[in-house]
Parts: C-alpha cells; sequence; structure tokens
C-alpha cells in the first residue's frame, strides 16, 4: 500500500457531509475518483486506473487539514515534498 508524499486533488467540491472529486498520485502512477462521507467515514471510488487494493488509502486527512486551516477548500489541492 502507498505511502503518498506527492498528491493532488482535482475537481474539489464539498459540502458539510462530502468531499467530491478526483484524487492523482503521479509517483505510484495512481488516477481516480472518489466521493467521500465526511459523517460516516466511507469513500467510494471509480473511474480508478488501479485497483481498490492498490489504490490504498487516499490522503483524505489533507482535505481535512486543508479545509481547518483555511476555512474553504480551493478547487485544486496538492501535497508536494522536495
Amino acid at each position: 500500500m502507498p505511502n503518498y508524499i506527492n498528491f493532488y486533488f482535482d475537481d474539489l467540491t464539498y459540502d458539510d457531509s462530502t468531499f467530491l472529486g478526483q484524487f492523482r498520485a503521479p509517483d505510484y502512477d495512481v488516477k481516480c475518483e472518489f466521493e467521500y462521507d465526511r459523517k460516516s467515514g466511507k469513500i467510494n471510488i471509480w473511474n480508478n486506473n488501479k485497483t481498490i487494493e492498490e489504490i490504498g488509502v487516499i490522503p483524505i486527512w489533507f482535505l481535512n487539514f486543508k479545509l481547518q486551516k483555511n476555512g474553504v477548500l480551493n478547487e485544486k489541492e496538492y501535497k508536494i515534498s522536495f
């Protein structure tokens, strides 16, 4: 299971109960769309180029962190480490 260091969230939309968007991690050649239920913690993944097992855990913690820090999420959020 990958430990994502560099990743991108695109086409993000959200409300009090859901995060919806695309996730990309080029270092692992992972691409997928997702819907995360913020209340139950359940995630649905589709249009994925790898199996769910190969994708592993999408770093939703980052979206929660950015939302708490900034009060809003941009349509594109990313984390890049050098």
